[in-house]
């Protein structure tokens, strides 16, 4: 058995302004009223048991800010396609994550869609264009 390659990431539009993107996303992370908004996060990232709202838009604005932050480090590529640009992380692994950067992306695809949609973040694989 040998490693599998492994990738992770997301498109945006190419002319984003980042840091407004950011800024939508988590006024939006801040409006949610109910826990179950974050069921997917919950359900993929955090441990069994009850997590207050509260404590998931902590998680859920770490996640945003970790990424944005991430976005130029040297685990992160970019690719640009029309008018969006996909960033992805990734490589061989052999059952772990191979980078950080790839597991802070997967964490942060579990976020509530309204959260994505907010920042015109756009998730469709990358073969469905």
């Amino acid at each position: 058995m040998g490693a599998d390659l492994v990738f992770s990431g997301f498109w945006i539009k190419e002319k984003s302004d980042l840091k407004a993107v950011e800024q939508n996303m988590l006024k939006e992370v801040n409006k949610i009223k109910n826990v179950k908004q974050f069921a997917s996060l919950q359900e993929n990232y955090l441990a069994e048991g009850k997590v207050s709202l509260s404590e998931l838009k902590r998680i859920s604005v770490k996640i945003i800010k970790k990424v944005f932050a991430n976005l130029e480090s040297r685990d992160v590529s970019s690719v640009k396609h029309r008018d969006e640009r996909f960033y992805l992380s990734g490589g061989l692994s052999w059952g772990d994550n191979p980078t950080n950067s790839y597991a802070l992306f997967d964490n942060f695809l579990y976020l509530p869609e309204r959260v994505l949609q907010a920042g015109g973040i756009n998730i469709q694989p990358l073969l469905n264009l």
